[in-house]
């Protein structure tokens, strides 16, 4: 799965993702190996994630570690 674009100072950007990142695994969960529903299953666990007490812990090509992202506004309404 390949990151096609990053909000600017989003919690992505801010976590380090960059446009053309290729995410190999979300929670532990392989990208190359998903079949059937599994596709809609990992966007439920992505969607899932609602506050800031939670994350989705990301594996991205040639990187040497995880990366932890946030769920955080990308927009702040006050």
């Amino acid at each position: 799965m390949c990151i096609w674009f990053v909000w600017n100072l989003s919690a992505a950007q801010k976590a380090g993702l960059k446009v053309g990142d290729k995410i190999e695994e979300i929670n532990g969960m392989a990208i190359k190996k998903l079949q059937g529903d599994e596709p809609c299953r990992i966007y439920q666990k992505v969607d899932s994630v609602s506050d800031a007490s939670s994350a989705l812990i990301l594996k991205i090509a040639g990187e040497g570690h995880p990366i932890k992202l946030k769920k955080e506004p990308l927009f702040n309404n006050e």
